[in-house]
């Protein structure tokens, strides 16, 4: 029984440990990891998932249309139910880091594709404001990731006609 417990003991050891190394491997230079960020956010536009999308967003998000996190997250879910699909192209960003904060710049477009037609949403120049922020991977492990804090260029999104 002894002996069974401190199996059972080291195996949960060796499973934290795994997970925190796993949670904090290096993750590449935060252009890198600035990158994934945004091809996350791409992804999770054209798959409709919400919590993906969302999950690049800050919380503190709030850009000069006066969007906050939780606005832009009911906009999101009401073109999600569309029954369109999307395609969004992302062109190469050009990405300025300083400390804690960074501005990449890029041209994107959204457009809505169903039954063979093809519509445009938007497209143009973008400018995602980004932060290095304290977070949790896998619910447990603090690490610091990059989330987007505002987001401009796009003008009123909420007056974008998703359907």
């Amino acid at each position: 029984m002894k002996r069974l417990l401190v199996g059972l003991l080291l195996a949960v050891a060796v499973v934290l440990a795994v997970g925190y190394f796993a949670a904090n491997r290096d993750q590449g230079a935060d252009q890198e990891q600035i990158l994934a960020v945004i091809e996350r956010g791409r992804r999770a536009v054209e798959r409709k998932s919400l919590s993906e999308a969302m999950s690049c967003i800050s919380k503190d998000y709030s850009d000069s249309t006066g969007l906050n996190r939780d606005r832009l997250g009911l906009l999101a879910r009401r073109a999600f139910q569309s029954s369109s699909r999307y395609e969004v192209v992302v062109d190469a960003p050009t990405i300025r880091v300083a400390g804690d904060e960074a501005v990449a710049e890029t041209y994107a477009a959204v457009a809505s594709v169903d039954a063979g037609t093809r519509e445009e949403k938007f497209s143009g120049e973008v400018i995602l404001s980004l932060r290095r922020e304290n977070s949790r991977r896998f619910l447990i492990f603090p690490v610091r990731e990059w989330k987007i804090t505002a987001i401009e260029g796009i003008g009123e999104i909420a007056d974008i006609d998703f359907q």
